[in-house]
């Protein structure tokens, strides 16, 4: 914090990140285990209630053998993105830019579009995470495609549910989270209304155009992540914002 902006800035209250495995033979969503800094596969069914939609840019950047991360923002047209990968275990910006001036370097280099969605997790995954917690979906390539054809964005639903997974295939086989709308009763609908009054707080304390805080904003599954723990693919390589 500077000596003349002493604005305190909230602590993101996701308390895990939540990913679409769907390359190969996978189909599952997984976590990152802080404990044993693993990937955890998550089983079906999870059940969720959306908050909030935002974008990032997230993968293994090539030219400087490390993970990259973004901000997250709500406008890819007006809101600015600061690409940063590690370089002596510290943040190091690699590229800032709208999301249409850099999404051609940054795809050539293995970073990528991310759907951002932000839920309330309405059912516990057991002996993983308890129901009731707020969670982030990080949705890439098929799985980001597989929500946006689902057509949630913009619409208020009850709960989101994800039973199954489907196979599609472009240039290799990858499969699909399927999306459905499920029932949400009133006490859950109560719980994420608080919990998106806490997470909106959360996002008036960040300002609009710049990084989040370092020290808040990078997960431990990227600073431990080394090139073999990024998961194959599961896209058709399109690395386009579909609205």
């Amino acid at each position: 914090m500077s000596r003349s902006n002493q604005t305190e800035y909230e602590k993101n209250p996701a308390e895990f990140e939540i990913e679409w495995a769907g390359g190969g033979d996978e189909g599952h969503f997984k976590m990152y285990d802080k404990g044993t800094k693993t990937n955890v596969d998550i089983p079906f069914p999870v059940r969720f209630a959306v908050l909030d939609e935002l974008s990032s840019l997230n993968g293994w950047l090539k030219q400087k053998k490390s993970m990259a991360f973004s901000n997250e923002v709500h406008n890819t047209t007006n809101q600015t993105l600061h690409v940063k990968y590690f370089e002596d275990g510290k943040p190091r910006e690699f590229v800032e830019g709208k999301y249409q001036e850099i999404k051609d370097a940054m795809f050539a280099q293995g970073v990528k579009y991310h759907k951002v969605v932000y839920a309330l997790l309405l059912d516990p995954v057991e002996g993983l995470i308890g129901g009731g917690t707020l969670v982030k979906f990080l949705l890439k390539g098929g799985g980001n495609s597989s929500w946006i054809e689902k057509g949630f964005k913009g619409e208020k639903v009850g709960a989101v549910v994800v039973n199954e997974y489907k196979d599609e295939a472009s240039a290799f086989k990858f499969r699909v989270p399927v999306f459905e709308i499920g029932e949400i009763s009133e006490e859950e609908e109560s719980y994420a209304m608080d919990a998106d009054k806490e997470l909106q707080k959360y996002f008036r304390s960040l300002p609009h155009t710049t990084p989040q805080q370092e020290d808040d904003r990078v997960p431990d599954a990227v600073t431990d992540a080394g090139e073999s723990q990024v998961p194959a693919d599961d896209s058709n390589d399109s690395d386009e914002i579909q609205f």
